[in-house]
């Protein structure tokens, strides 16, 4: 009732014989005098009303391009690629270290490797110890010797290992 009372508060108006005009210059008609309904004040406007803009862009913008960091509605697809590593084999294959571990019968970490095709897929893994190697015959027939030199996890957390690849 008193949000009623405030809102009717500021709704002030000045009164002239016939027709009225309120504060804002907009004009509001008063009932005449011998209708039954002329105890009840005439509507009166504020003048407080904004405007909703319109949702449709103006004939002369141009529209505007998506953010940068959107991603585009049709993606390319990825290219499966092998993970940076020691390619052999004309390039067909790529040995990568993928782990370092701590085996208990070895004086050095060992290292965990993964073979990877150059189309991206991931054909075989190992476990090497420096100072070993291991054959490895690829799917297109070759044969391969893998030797490990040295593993190392690295003070940073970058794990590297010297290896030999003979085939």
């Amino acid at each position: 009732m008193l949000v009623f009372a405030i809102l009717l508060a500021g709704c002030v108006t000045q009164e002239t014989a016939g027709n009225s005009s309120n504060l804002t210059g907009q004009p509001s008609i008063s009932p005449p005098a011998n209708d039954s309904q002329a105890a009840m004040p005439p509507p009166e406007t504020s003048g407080n009303i904004t405007a909703i803009p319109d949702e449709t862009p103006a004939q002369n913008e141009t529209p505007q391009a998506p953010p940068i960091n959107e991603t585009p509605q049709n993606p390319e697809p990825e290219i499966p690629r092998p993970p940076e590593g020691l390619a052999f084999a004309n390039s067909s294959y790529v040995i990568a270290l993928d782990d370092v571990s701590l085996v208990p019968t070895s004086a050095e970490p060992c290292g965990i490797f993964s073979l990877w095709a150059a189309n991206g897929t991931l054909v075989e893994k190992m476990f090497i110890c420096p100072g070993q190697s291991e054959m490895w015959d690829s799917p297109d027939g070759g044969s391969y010797r893998i030797l490990v030199l040295k593993v190392a996890g690295g003070y940073t957390g970058h794990k590297w290992a010297q290896v030999i690849v003979y085939g």
